[in-house]
């Protein structure tokens, strides 16, 4: 949520602070996407790589399902469907050589 949003919704500007100042988060989805974002970076520091795929039941199990989703969604996106998987996300994704294919040699979104 942009600051003309919070402005909007009754609250005044120390209110805003203060809770920024505690962290507090406006858009819960982007939040959460975010995160999952930074995971993907610090697996790739520490395998060298952003091939990540479901396994059965392994420590990067939530990991790999967000992965998958991402995948989905640019399908989706592809297809002309609405999915919240923007521009900006695939170019952070592509950043860090995250795997688009179902095979661990298929990087790039030419892959699909």
């Amino acid at each position: 949520m942009d600051r003309l949003m919070r402005r909007s919704s009754g609250m005044n500007e120390k209110r805003i602070l203060l809770l920024e100042a505690e962290g507090f988060v406006w858009d819960k989805p982007d939040h959460v996407w975010e995160s999952r974002f930074q995971e993907l970076r610090a697996f790739v520091a520490l395998n060298g790589h952003a091939v990540i795929y479901q396994r059965k039941l392994g420590p990067y199990d939530p990991l790999a399902g967000w992965a998958s989703m991402q995948r989905r969604n640019y399908i989706k996106r592809q297809n002309g469907q609405h999915t919240t998987l923007t521009e900006d996300r695939i170019e952070k994704l592509n950043s860090v050589g995250f795997a688009w294919g179902k095979y661990a040699n298929e990087s790039s979104t030419d892959a699909l």
